[in-house]
């Protein structure tokens, strides 16, 4: 995809947006990243269009709060609420059945623009229960689907699928939200303990074919077997030689040869997330998507006396509670060391009850001491250390060692 990058003033953006949205032909939706949280606490907007009784009207839908918030307009209204809300936006994301928009604004306040080349979308069906428009449905996705064994001959999505097809999607929705605008030229993956690799293949074919990036793919498994299966679905997508490979080695073994720019971990046990995330911070990762599985090993650590010896008698409150934690210490280890980090539900809990996802990207000063001190009071709370400390010890020694003042 070719696109043009300019530094307009944000009035002219504004004007661009507003006339794409509704003066053009097929607008699709509008997505807003607030830069603060509105009182409701939510910090992300998507505006679509669609037809009740027989009439065009326009559905904001409000998010990132405890609850979504939904509403439908007229044309004005809807046009008003867009005009208060981007003076507030931090990015905006305008797709048409023509051109796609990108617009940001960058931490020193220079506004950044970015059109597609020309598309030739299918039109947008603006009935009320129109399918969802998920990541896989914005290109032809059936050769994909296929070769996942999502669909059978007939490009149905098979019903025992579902689930997955989903957790794929909203995983494909973060991560297109993690990379933003401008995401790196020539873009490489580490997907540590890829599986199957419906996750890797469904971000390598997206990011091509949607976003027009130049993406190579690295898979990274234990199993000789899954593995196999792996390059067999490669075999099957008939991709170029180099843009996806898969390796049988253990997370902990695996050495990248060039620095990855995105590392993905989808529901890899106990350890094997935190080595995930510890690869990621070793080889200074950019982004690093993490939805955990089981959490074991905290939970054996887990002392039953005192105040909480109610709590822990119980086994699943117990199991959920280390849950809780371990994710917990993951997200401020991750800060201590200099990554931006939001912990997010990425798909609601009837498609998968592991739906917790640590969201990570480089770019603050590690070591802030407010940070650090939130993690010694959590950790000398709960009397415990985890694991991922232990793992990360030679890149976290400056920040927890007592004496140490460097950090503030």
């Amino acid at each position: 995809m070719t696109v043009k990058r300019i530094e307009p003033a944000w009035a002219e953006v504004a004007t661009e947006i507003r006339q794409t949205i509704f003066d053009l032909p097929g607008f699709r939706s509008c997505t807003v990243r607030l830069a603060q949280a509105d009182a409701a606490g939510h910090n992300r907007a998507v505006l679509r269009p669609l037809k009740l009784v027989d009439e065009l009207r326009y559905q904001w839908t409000m998010s990132g709060g405890r609850a979504a918030a939904t509403s439908n307009h007229g044309r004005r209204r809807a046009r008003e609420m867009l005009l208060e809300m981007l003076p507030q936006a931090a990015a905006v994301h305008v797709q048409t059945d023509q051109v796609d928009l990108h617009a940001r604004v960058t931490k020193k306040g220079r506004v950044l623009l970015a059109r597609s080349k020309p598309l030739q979308r299918p039109s947008l069906s603006l009935e009320h229960d129109r399918a969802k428009d998920y990541p896989l449905t914005r290109f032809d996705s059936q050769a994909l689907l296929r070769a996942l064994g999502f669909a059978d001959a007939q490009d149905k999505l098979l019903p025992s699928m579902r689930a997955k097809y989903r957790q794929v999607n909203e995983f494909l929705r973060e991560l297109d939200a993690a990379l933003g605008q401008s995401p790196p030229d020539n873009l490489r993956l580490v997907d540590a303990g890829c599986g199957k690799a419906y996750l890797s293949f469904a971000a390598l074919v997206y990011l091509r074919e949607v976003r027009g990036l130049d993406v190579r793919l690295t898979g990274v498994e234990l199993r000789e077997d899954i593995v196999a299966k792996a390059r067999a679905t490669a075999a099957r997508l008939e991709l170029e030689p180099g843009l996806a490979e898969f390796v049988a080695a253990d997370i902990a073994d695996y050495q990248p040869e060039v620095r990855p720019d995105v590392v993905l971990s989808l529901h890899a046990c106990d350890q094997a997330s935190d080595e995930a995330l510890a690869r990621g911070v070793e080889r200074e990762a950019g982004t690093i998507l993490c939805a955990p599985c089981c959490q074991h090993t905290l939970q054996r650590d887990l002392v039953i006396e005192g105040p909480q010896r109610a709590l822990l008698r119980h086994g699943i409150l117990r199991e959920r509670l280390a849950d809780l934690l371990t994710d917990a210490f993951r997200a401020q280890i991750l800060r201590m060391l200099g990554y931006r980090v939001q912990v997010m539900e990425f798909v609601e809990p009837e498609a998968t009850a592991r739906n917790i996802m640590i969201r990570a990207q480089r770019g603050v000063r590690p070591g802030m001491a407010a940070v650090v001190e939130e993690y010694r009071a959590l950790r000398e709370a709960w009397g415990l250390t985890p694991w991922l400390e232990k793992r990360l010890a030679a890149e976290l020694k400056d920040f927890l060692n007592p004496g140490n003042e460097d950090a503030e």
